[in-house]
């Protein structure tokens, strides 16, 4: 399993991701029902800030490295 970092939680728009190694991530941002929302590969050097115009709610921030592991965190967003 994949462990990082997502804060602040919740967030208004902004959240920093931090990895634990440089490389390569696959970021999925899914809503409750399973709904693609966001999705991008990003060379990420040991934090990222996504920045972005959800609706209020739940969502799941999923990270997949080059090595396929795979992490998940819930974000609650509250504009």
């Amino acid at each position: 399993m994949l462990d990082f970092r997502l804060y602040p939680n919740p967030s208004d728009g902004k959240v920093t991701i931090e990895v634990p190694k440089k490389g390569v991530y696959k970021i999925v941002v899914t809503d409750l029902q399973g709904k693609v929302i966001y999705s991008e590969k990003q060379l990420l050097s040991l934090s990222f800030e996504l920045e972005f115009e959800f609706a209020k709610g739940n969502y799941i921030i999923t990270l997949i490295d080059e090595n396929g592991q795979v992490g998940s965190k819930q974000m609650e967003v509250v504009n």
